[in-house]
């Protein structure tokens, strides 16, 4: 996989290319790390688990071939954006009814998921039930750029609509990385508008707030979801005051956080590489800390300065000094991604999940291309 990544970033992928160098330094510290795992130790089931970490990078050989133009992933955009809506519906369902949507075909998946989406906040309980939260990032960023660009496909409507759906998943999810992070995007949003475009923006902000004011107070269910996520929301207000662990519900930092910490301190420099220590004590709940627990102080350095690499060069890919809206919302969107990483779940590294891969190459490839590729005209 690593030869074949190596290879293709050498043809020619249009502005891709310009990244062959930052991909041969992720292989080359993947490669490092797996050294370092053979090292210490490894069994042969971990093998097949390091290789799995790798089977999704693919994507980054699959998608500069499929998706070289905006038309691209504006077929792309409307595969994706009714999962939103479609997951939005299943959040409602599973709040009302206490049962994931999918147990309208599947009966025996309730008691499976229920306890699994359901955390105690005090003396109430609270729904965390949310899926395809990287999607729905996605979607969000995505909305908002079309909503400033005119576009064949969409219409300002629908695209309102992801954004308030997309907005919405997290909020009454109690997640509360995802919130902030969703809040930052679209207040750094309004804030990039023209100042004749604000009435128009606020008006319908409110018309958004009144409408869902309105239906949440037909539900007492609903009404009482809210509060609850509010409360749990709120916590944050903690953290500012000085309480780290927000109440004592931040169990990422008092829970995951010192288990992971404890162990990386053994080897602080290189890690465990992919060893059978590492896959141990490995917890993708917490971003910085699992990173250096896999690649070590060094590794992290490292992968961190082509993090920025690649940032840099994204802002810099059409050769024109202006910040437009295009790396505006690109920049807003890292950001959240980074906050994520740093406060809540891996986003950067090697051990990431499936879907967690697929949403940073896809969101990177995404506006790599659409950077590349300015020439259209606002609309709002």
């Amino acid at each position: 996989m690593i030869v074949l990544l190596t290879k293709n970033i050498k043809n020619d992928l249009g502005p891709f290319r310009k990244f062959r160098y930052e991909m041969i330094g992720i292989s080359a510290i993947f490669m490092i790390s797996l050294l370092v795992g053979i090292i210490i130790g490894m069994k042969f089931s971990n093998y097949s688990q390091t290789i799995r970490f790798i089977m999704p990078l693919i994507y980054i050989i699959m998608i500069p071939k499929t998706m070289k133009k905006p038309e691209d992933w504006l077929h792309f955009l409307k595969l994706i954006f009714p999962v939103v809506i479609f997951t939005f519906i299943g959040q409602i369902y599973f709040i009302i009814k206490k049962e994931p949507l999918s147990s309208l075909i599947f009966p025996d998946m309730i008691q499976k998921v229920n306890m699994n989406f359901l955390v105690y906040l005090r003396d109430s309980q609270v729904s965390r039930y949310i899926t395809g939260p990287y999607i729905g990032y996605i979607c969000f960023c995505a909305a908002l750029y079309y909503l400033t660009y005119k576009n064949p496909v969409f219409n300002a409507s629908y695209l309102k609509l992801i954004v308030t759906l997309s907005f919405l998943q997290p909020i009454l999810s109690a997640t509360r990385s995802h919130s902030i992070v969703f809040l930052f995007i679209f207040l750094g949003w309004i804030l990039s508008q023209k100042v004749t475009k604000l009435p128009k923006i606020i008006l319908l902000i409110i018309i958004i707030l009144l409408v869902g004011i309105h239906q949440i107070n037909k539900s007492t269910v609903v009404k009482s979801q809210i509060d609850k996520s509010y409360e749990r929301l709120m916590t944050v207000t903690n953290i500012v005051k000085g309480d780290m662990t927000a109440g004592g519900t931040y169990s990422r930092l008092t829970t995951h956080t010192t288990s992971v910490m404890k162990k990386y301190i053994e080897s602080p420099l290189f890690g465990f590489g992919f060893s059978d220590e590492f896959f141990q004590n490995s917890d993708d709940h917490v971003g910085v800390p699992n990173m250096l627990l896999n690649i070590g102080m060094i590794g992290f350095v490292l992968f961190s300065a082509i993090i920025l690499s690649i940032i840099k060069k994204i802002l810099k890919i059409d050769k024109k000094k202006r910040l437009s809206m295009e790396k505006k919302l690109f920049l807003l969107g890292v950001i959240g991604i980074i906050w994520i990483h740093i406060f809540g779940r891996q986003l950067f590294g090697f051990c990431l999940a499936s879907d967690v891969q697929f949403f940073i190459i896809v969101f990177f490839s995404f506006w790599i291309t659409i950077t590349a590729n300015v020439k259209t005209s606002k609309v709002i």
